[in-house]
């Protein structure tokens, strides 16, 4: 009888067992698995919509970019190092602003820069872009108040690829649908102060072999480390900025180890406060922004 009970209690117990752990959500490991040689072409797509209600305007502004990164060096525990070139890069819109990039951008067209990631495909510097905000500048010519205007126009481009494509957090181990995970960044802003952002994401399963994870960022905006200065007379002196409705999508292949494409769309909009002429003036802005990113491996020439 003892033995009966024994066993009969083991088989409950495996029984138990099976029902429990078959009930467990499948999961399944994001990561980058890039090889040398390997070649992704990114292609970005930007729009936005800014409303300046004091001036009662309405602009609107897109750009188009191609980029092809060539993996050159993936070491172990190491650097990673990629070749981009940029293929393309177009602004639509109208206006003065529109032809001041256009002669900026076709400096850019043709580049290339290395690109260096650490072993967990974080950014870590770009090579050889002085050489091409050199080229634009001298181009563009622009007055000696808006010199570091080229600059950072030129660094914010070239580092538009890598950014979308890198810069998500994939998660440390495998996830199961539901499960979530945040990402902190901040970045300077010059006159507008400071960005912060936290991206909270969420697995939400496959599709035809496509991992989908939806991303939700909280970005605030706020005057630390503002730097001061002004563009042809004008200064920012205060921005008071939300956003809203900020939500996207980030979709994975596993099996290659790499993002197919991504989508993201959000909304600002508050007040800055610009000075010129030693008087203040508020502006209410709206800003409506949607950009898409789809990557593909090209085959090795």
């Amino acid at each position: 009888m003892v033995r009966r009970s024994i066993c009969f209690c083991v088989a409950v117990f495996l029984l138990l067992g099976n029902a429990v752990f078959g009930q467990q959500k499948p999961s399944v490991n994001l990561a980058w698995k890039l090889k040398e040689g390997d070649r992704l072409v990114v292609e970005l797509q930007d729009s936005e919509k800014t409303t300046l209600a004091a001036l009662g305007q309405e602009l609107k502004t897109e750009l188009a970019m191609k980029a092809t990164l060539t993996v050159e060096k993936v070491a172990k525990g190491g650097p990673i190092v990629l070749a981009q070139k940029i293929e393309s890069v177009k602004s639509a819109g109208g206006g003065p602003a529109t032809l001041f990039l256009e002669n900026i951008f076709r400096e850019i067209e043709g580049s290339t820069i290395k690109v260096h990631l650490d072993e967990n495909y974080q950014f870590q510097k770009l090579d050889q872009a002085e050489e091409v905000i050199k080229r634009a500048a001298e181009k563009a010519q622009p007055p000696p108040q808006t010199a570091g205007l080229i600059d950072a126009i030129v660094s914010g481009t070239l580092l538009k690829p890598c950014e979308r494509l890198f810069g998500v957090k994939l998660p440390a181990k495998p996830v199961a649908k539901g499960d979530k995970w945040s990402q902190k960044l901040s970045a300077p802003l010059g006159l507008l102060g400071k960005l912060a952002v936290v991206h909270h994401y969420t697995y939400q399963g496959a599709n035809e072999g496509v991992h989908r994870i939806e991303v939700a960022p909280a970005i605030t905006f706020s005057n630390e480390d503002n730097k001061g200065g002004g563009i042809g007379g004008l200064t920012i002196k205060k921005a008071d900025l939300k956003a809203e409705n900020a939500k996207g999508n980030i979709y994975f292949d596993v099996e290659n180890g790499r993002m197919t494409s991504s989508e993201m769309a959000m909304r600002i909009k508050g007040t800055l406060t610009v000075s010129a002429m030693n008087q203040d003036f508020p502006l209410d802005i709206d800003v409506e922004m949607q950009n898409k990113l789809t990557v593909t491996l090209a085959k090795t020439p």
